[in-house]
């Protein structure tokens, strides 16, 4: 919309001016007694003119143009602020060992999961907890966790002692964890 305005604008500012150049050179040309170098001089200055009209024309829709630009991206930037800001507001649950009969009656929040496969309640609620083994290797002596993890898979085979492993990764500290169900 703004852009339609400045460009009918301009269009109209740039209509006015080249009449007025064209009565500037119809009456030059009209004069019969002036020096031809004059006449020249008068034709060149009318050129230069319409050269500055027409580039004035076309750097104010350039800038009209690149306003309307930037004030959408800032309302862009606000519609995606004030989502962030509603969506992303994470709901916090109870624990669920938090029950008025335990002699430990601390509030623990637990943060949903995020990401993922969403679950019905009824699957959440029927669900079988799986028991998971964690085991964490620290090493005698500084060592690579890389150098740990293969040195772990040369002397355990899993497959044999029919160990299903779920994690076996190395941590920052420099020592190994391996999680598995039994």
């Amino acid at each position: 919309m703004h852009t339609y305005i400045g460009c009918k604008m301009a269009d109209e500012a740039c209509q006015q001016i080249e009449n007025a150049l064209n009565a500037i050179v119809n009456t030059t040309d009209k004069i019969g007694n002036m020096k031809k170098e004059l006449k020249k001089t008068i034709h060149e200055a009318v050129s230069n003119l319409r050269n500055l009209t027409y580039n004035l024309k076309s750097n104010l829709l350039e800038n009209t143009e690149e306003n309307q630009m930037r004030n959408e991206v800032k309302q862009i930037k606000h519609t995606l602020e004030k989502w962030n800001a509603t969506t992303w507001v994470r709901q916090v649950a109870p624990s669920v060992n938090n029950s008025p009969g335990l002699t430990n009656s601390r509030t623990e929040d637990i943060a949903p999961p995020t990401g993922g496969k969403k679950k019905l309640l009824s699957e959440v609620l029927c669900r079988k907890i799986e028991a998971r083994h964690k085991l964490t290797v620290k090493p005698r002596h500084t060592q690579a966790t890389e150098e740990i993890k293969r040195m772990i898979k040369s002397k355990i085979d899993p497959v044999n002692m029919k160990i299903a492993i779920r994690t076996f990764k190395g941590l920052k500290s420099g020592n190994v964890l391996i999680e598995a169900d039994s």
